[in-house]
């Protein structure tokens, strides 16, 4: 896989249509290399959503910085304690004091800052649906039902059940590189719709609600980002599909370990619970997996000898290291404690800057790419939330990089686009084009 000469990717082209949701109508538009979902709503109050892992402003107070027993910088700023050394994130992330919960909740009864607040989301529907903010205010990684329901998403996304789907995978990266048209934008054309194939092979989802689970998925994320307001009625549209699916799920006579997974969450929690855990393994695991993958392609296109030196999971690896898709993350003491070498009182909230602490010099030296560094990066995180889906995230972006790396394939891809806010990174778009010879599906 080579970089396009100059940049470029030849002529531009543009598709308008519907992806229907339900008895909703997505309408979306497609403009030369980048997909972008276009709402219709009516002039109404915005529910106001915010994005993922977005703490509170507050009014910014002096700094105060300390130095802890093991070396790294734990600063006081805007009420909240930033970690940015790798020793100290280390210990943040393993912490049993520090949970996924509000300021001044605990962990059994808050919710969790990292999502969107309840305050204007209105009571549930009539017809027994939780508002959209209630939905996203039920998912797994918040309160105390997160240990139980980890625990048994911990079983199909085990090393050994995940390697069951490398062949399918494989295929699937295969399938959309063949595809391709002689131009266009990796993400929107490739990446994005691959990983929604692999998120339903996985769960068992079928193959023809691809299309549908694509719009889906990207409604949802871009409402945890704060671009999708106005967009309240398409919202409803989709917990309603998506818990239709998972009543396909459960109702299945077959189905994948994590479809079995996501019967004991609604047998011991509920379905609208098993549709909350859907909903979130779908939003946490597409887009970081697809940037994952456009951060990979771009370090191939720029060094197309790598592959001969490093196998492509520790090149994405140190890609993921370089530029993590989740570059902070936010905690809260359950309790008073000093685990960061400092008091912390509880309920204050602490901010881990994984970006920061993957560039501590004092672990990973200076910041050439280096996919042969032996130092583990906090990319996935660590401890009780540590991610679930790291080994298929990996898994994906080696099968898809590699289809693309084929001779036959000559995909030569320009420049990356990166949407950075301050809470994630996303890959928007990465225009490409095929070169003489390409071979089609």
């Amino acid at each position: 896989m080579r970089a396009a000469p100059g940049g470029g990717t030849g002529r531009r082209t543009s598709r308008v249509g519907k992806v229907p949701v339900n008895d909703f109508e997505i309408p979306y538009l497609e403009v030369g290399r980048r997909a972008v979902l276009r709402f219709v709503a009516k002039a109404l109050p915005s529910v106001g959503f915010v994005g993922m892992m977005v703490s509170a402003r507050r009014e910014k107070g002096p700094g105060l910085h300390m130095s802890t027993p093991a070396g790294a910088l734990v600063s006081r700023e805007a009420q909240s304690w930033a970690v940015r050394g790798y020793a100290t994130a280390v210990t943040a992330l393993r912490d049993p004091h520090l949970v996924v919960a509000r300021p001044g909740q605990s962990e059994q009864d808050g919710r969790h800052g990292d999502q969107p607040p309840t305050a204007r989301s209105g009571p549930s529907t009539n017809d027994g649906a939780p508002s959209v903010p209630e939905f996203f205010q039920s998912w797994f990684t918040v309160g105390s039902a997160h240990g139980a329901v980890k625990g048994v998403l911990a079983r199909p996304f085990a090393a050994r059940q995940i390697e069951r789907f490398a062949t399918v995978v494989a295929e699937l990266a295969r399938l959309r590189v063949d595809r391709l048209p002689d131009d266009g934008d990796l993400v929107g054309d490739c990446l994005v719709p691959f990983s929604v194939d692999c998120a339903a092979a996985l769960t068992g989802i079928p193959a023809g609600e691809a299309n549908r689970l694509m719009a889906v998925t990207r409604l949802m994320t871009a409402a945890f980002h704060g671009v999708a307001r106005g967009a309240d009625e398409p919202l409803r549209q989709c917990v309603r599909y998506l818990r239709a699916v998972t009543g396909h799920l459960l109702t299945a006579d077959e189905g994948t370990p994590l479809a079995g997974a996501l019967r004991e969450v609604a047998a011991e929690l509920g379905e609208w619970t098993a549709t909350a855990v859907l909903a979130q393994l779908l939003t946490a695991g597409v887009e970081p997996t697809v940037t994952g993958a456009a951060l990979t392609c771009r370090e191939l296109a720029r060094d197309p000898g790598l592959p001969e030196r490093a196998p492509l999971e520790r090149i994405a690896d140190e890609a993921l290291r370089r530029t993590p898709p989740f570059p902070r993350v936010h905690r809260t003491t359950a309790a008073r404690c000093g685990c960061l070498g400092v008091r912390i009182e509880a309920g204050e909230r602490v901010v881990v800057d994984i970006e920061a602490a993957n560039h501590d010099p004092a672990v990973f030296g200076d910041g050439r790419f280096d996919p042969s560094r032996t130092a583990q990066p906090l990319t996935f995180g660590l401890g009780a939330y540590h991610c679930l889906g790291a080994a298929f995230a990996r898994m994906q972006i080696s099968a898809v990089v590699a289809a693309l790396a084929r001779p036959e394939a000559r995909v030569a891809p320009a420049d990356l686009i990166l949407r950075r806010t301050a809470h994630t990174v996303v890959a928007t778009a990465m225009p490409f084009r095929r070169t003489a010879g390409a071979a089609r599906g």
